[in-house]
């Protein structure tokens, strides 16, 4: 009987496996950072060319490698960070595998320069024809690898690949991650060339933090639970984003994605931040190795604590006291905890605060919110069923065309003449409906008019979304914006659309740069923009419409081709004009 089952070719095995290893160029970037912080480097350069696809070259003034320890690097499976199983639990350097330089070398041009100290003279280490070659060279105490033309020779990975502009942002994300673990060690990050990421020297965290997070005010806060130290760097709730990517987490110095701990910190600024948004800054925690296992992903991003839950409810704890410490009141619990996202099944943490915090979180109002207070009175939410059946029928075409504005009053309520009857009318949802409605119809008709500003304004964004704005430039466009990047920290704004021309610039270019930063490629950008702006334009603290502003908000609304039970939902109360007068001929 013909076999069936065959052995792979080491080749095509070693390519195969690199997969788990090697997903972008900002995972190569990540081994080798990881293996120069291993070898005790205190200054690591790190230049890129075409996103990091062309060339990837990084340096470093560590230990360095013998010539039989270079030759023995790229062999799968050979590490020095790991001799037996129990080691697992005990753990502090970053890699441990031995499969980093191999999997790289299987799916890209590799060459690497090394010296130990002990040397006078220096390896290279080159592979030709499949198998690697080893000569002396000069050169300095450390390590040199150059990777180029990843995944020549796997053209179905190399097609996956995002934009150059993507994956260099992603590459600078791993930098970041890497200087915020560890702010002893000095980093560059080149471009092209150019040097696009410098971090010196820190003296701790804090220096750290502020060199990359150039702009934020954040309060330092922190404290200990149990065998969990926590440090934090936060920003204030009205700087919160839409997703978890201006929030970094890093454990046991290794940075990590887990977004049940992002989603703790979250809510533990109670009803400051609404549901959705994350504040800016940076979550250091220092657990003891045992307590944690980093060997549950291939790149070691994600991690599986012993008790996540315990891990939950310190994180919650230490950053809700430190909110009130920084602030001087402690943030109003949410009603309703929602379960928290989870990255998948290797982290089960759940950031629901234990309830003797909750009742013990004093409901009062922060100051450092920009809420408005809420006036002391009930509304019914009237459907389209509730209206009385002689209005019913008029009010389903021609009816709303013919509301008539009569008064305003408590700044959000509007009371509007109809032929059946009096109706009060929210005129906050009304504006949310009639802009959102407005701006998709111009943005379809490619109508979408802009104001130009008389002096730009610079916005301090983030690296990633600084790239991301340089790479939609064509979508900015079509929305109204004229959006122009400064250097790699900021953009300046010329126009935005007409529409939004009361609404604070800074906040529509924030919320553009947000959605285009989403990991989802499936997101319609276009359209989440558009409802990021609508809400800014619509919300609480915006102030009440004049006069004639409601009037128009009344006619644009009477315009709208909507369905009957829409309308309907904006209606706070009806009254007909025959239940008034059965009230007035009351005795």
């Amino acid at each position: 009987m013909t076999r069936t089952i065959q052995v792979l070719p080491q080749e095509l095995a070693s390519q195969i496996a690199a997969g788990e290893v090697v997903e972008r160029p900002a995972s190569v970037v990540k081994e080798l950072v990881e293996n120069a912080l291993d070898a005790g480097a205190r200054r690591i350069e790190i230049s890129i060319e075409g996103g990091g696809i062309a060339l990837i070259e990084i340096s470093d003034d560590g230990r360095g490698m013998s010539p039989e320890d270079a030759e023995l690097s790229v062999e799968r499976h050979a590490t020095s960070k790991l001799r037996a199983f129990a080691d697992l639990d005990s753990l502090s350097s970053y890699g441990f595998r031995g499969e980093a330089l191999p999997s790289i070398a299987a799916v890209s041009r590799f060459s690497l320069k090394t010296r130990a100290r002990a040397f006078d003279s220096g390896s290279a280490l080159s592979f030709g024809s499949g198998k690697p070659t080893l000569s002396p060279v000069g050169a300095p105490i450390g390590t040199t690898i150059s990777v180029a033309e990843l995944f020549y020779n796997v053209p179905a990975r190399r097609k996956f690949l995002r934009s150059t502009g993507t994956e260099s942002s992603h590459v600078s994300d791993v930098v970041e991650g890497a200087a915020l673990s560890r702010p002893d060690v000095a980093f560059t990050l080149k471009r092209d060339g150019r040097v696009v990421r410098s971090y010196p020297r820190a003296s701790g965290r804090a220096e750290r933090v502020a060199q990359i997070l150039t702009g934020e005010a954040l309060e330092a806060l922190g404290g200990q639970r149990g065998p969990l130290d926590i440090q934090a760097f936060l920003s204030a709730p009205e700087r919160a984003r839409q997703g978890t990517a201006g929030l970094l987490l890093v454990l046991n110095g290794r940075p990590i994605k887990d977004r049940a701990l992002a989603a703790t910190t979250a809510l533990a600024y109670g009803t400051l931040i609404e549901r959705g948004r994350y504040p800016r800054g940076v979550v250091y925690l220092e657990l003891a190795p045992h307590l944690v296992d980093v060997n549950v992903h291939p790149q070691k991003t994600e991690v599986r604590f012993a008790d996540p839950r315990a891990v939950a409810d310190a994180l919650f704890n230490v950053v809700a006291q430190g909110l009130k410490n920084a602030f001087g009141e402690a943030p109003k619990t949410r009603e309703r905890a929602p379960a928290a996202p989870v990255a998948d099944a290797a982290t089960k943490t759940s950031p629901s605060p234990p309830p003797a915090t909750a009742a013990a979180t004093p409901r009062r109002r922060s100051t450092w919110t920009h809420e408005k207070p809420v006036p002391a009175y009930v509304v019914r939410d009237v459907r389209s069923s509730d209206l009385p059946p002689e209005s019913a029928s008029e009010t389903n075409e021609s009816g709303w065309k013919r509301l008539r504005f009569l008064a305003r009053f408590r700044g959000r309520f509007l009371a509007c003449e109809g032929d059946d009857g009096l109706y009060l009318i929210d005129a906050r949802a009304t504006r949310r409906l009639v802009l959102g409605a407005e701006l998709r119809r111009d943005y379809e008709a490619r109508s979408l008019r802009s104001q130009a500003l008389l002096f730009p304004i610079t916005v301090e964004l983030g690296a990633a979304e600084v790239s991301a704005v340089e790479q939609h430039q064509e979508l900015a466009s079509r929305l109204g914006l004229d959006l122009r990047t400064r250097g790699t920290q900021a953009a300046s704004l010329h126009a935005l659309p007409s529409r939004l021309e009361r609404v604070a610039p800074e906040s529509v270019v924030r919320a553009f740069a947000e959605v285009l930063v989403l990991r989802d490629v499936t997101v319609d950008r276009a359209g989440l923009v558009l409802d990021r702006w609508v809400d800014l334009a619509s919300a609480p603290e915006r102030e009440a419409p004049s006069e004639s502003e409601a009037r128009a908000l009344i006619a644009a609304f009477a315009k709208l081709e909507l369905p009957e039970a829409e309308r309907a939902r904006l209606v706070l109360s009806f009254t007909s004009f025959s239940a008034l007068l059965r009230k007035a001929d009351e005795p």
